[in-house]
This record gives structure tokens, C-alpha cells and sequence, in this order.
């Protein structure tokens, strides 16, 4: 497990791993910055330095733009977050799975998961859910159960197809 993470910007900074909720407001924000206008992304990285950083969250002026820049270049990496996708190269998940698939296995509520959560904790406890896989997930194994497609997935697929038909890959 993560104790904490080193954030650099003016100075060295010690923090404790964002738990989900926190989490999921630095991924908004993050994402935010690329899609706002210009004077509107220093409120978004304000909101990300102050959900990491808390009290120590250094002003905007204090910060070089080139610290400032490195910081959001490396802020992923430093979150812990990969990729999106898995092996078999299908969409990732959504939070509500995550949520949703923490509390059935392991009988915690969101609120729970929300507040003390982490993406360390997280990877911990996967290779444990995979070996020892929630009685739900056993009995709809047994019983053959199959998730029907979503609409998104069923519409994925024909356009796919489509794309196929016209000799292009998807």
C-alpha cells in the first residue's frame, strides 16, 4: 500500500493517496483544463492543487510555468492511473462498477468506499477478488448468466460491422 505521494512543484510535497472521491474531483478537473476557456483553467488546477495539497496548496504565482506544466504532465503517473482498457481491449469500466462491484463483494457501502478508497488499495485487493470471486459472481457462473449488451454496445457493434463492410478497421 502507498503511504503517500511526492508532489513537486516550488517545493517537495508529501501527501497522503487521494482517496475515490477526491480522486474522481482531480480526474473532472484535470480533464476540464483541456476543454475550457484559457482564464478558466486556474481555477481547475487551483481545485486540483487543493484537493491534494489542502492547506499547503501553494498559490498559482508561486509557481513557475514550468513547474506548473511538469506537474499536470506528470500528475497521472503520479495518481497511479494506467491506461484505460484491459487485455482483452474492451471499453474500461466506470466508477459505478468499481463502486458498485467493491460493495457487493466485499458488503461496504459507497459512502465507505468513497471516502476511503484508494487506487493502491484497490490494486491490492484485485489479485484476492480474482482468486476468491463474490458468491454472485459464482452462481452466475454456474448458472451460465450472460450480461445482455448495453444499447452503447449494441451500436458499437454495428458500426464496427459497418466499418468492416467498407474494408476499414475499428
Amino acid at each position: 500500500m502507498t503511504d503517500g505521494l511526492l508532489i513537486t512543484l516550488n517545493r517537495d510535497y508529501w501527501i497522503p493517496e487521494p482517496v475515490f472521491r477526491d480522486l474522481r474531483r482531480i480526474i473532472a478537473s484535470y480533464n476540464a483544463i483541456a476543454h475550457c476557456q484559457p482564464g478558466q483553467q486556474a481555477a481547475h488546477i487551483q481545485r486540483i492543487l487543493s484537493l491534494l495539497l489542502g492547506k499547503q496548496s501553494p498559490s498559482l504565482r508561486a509557481i513557475t510555468p514550468d513547474q506548473l506544466a511538469d506537474f499536470l504532465h506528470q500528475l497521472p503517473d503520479t495518481l497511479g492511473l494506467e491506461a484505460a482498457g484491459d487485455d482483452n481491449g474492451s471499453e474500461p469500466g466506470t466508477w459505478g462498477d468499481t463502486y458498485a462491484h467493491l460493495a457487493m463483494a466485499m458488503g461496504w457501502t459507497y459512502d465507505n468506499i468513497d471516502q476511503t478508497m484508494t487506487l493502491s488499495r484497490l490494486k491490492e485487493l484485485q489479485p484476492y477478488l480474482h482468486k476468491n470471486p463474490a458468491t454472485h459472481q459464482l452462481v452466475a457462473a454456474y448458472l451460465g448468466y450472460e450480461p445482455k449488451p448495453t444499447a452503447e454496445e449494441n451500436m458499437r457493434a454495428i458500426f464496427n460491422r459497418f466499418r468492416a463492410m467498407m474494408g476499414k478497421k475499428s
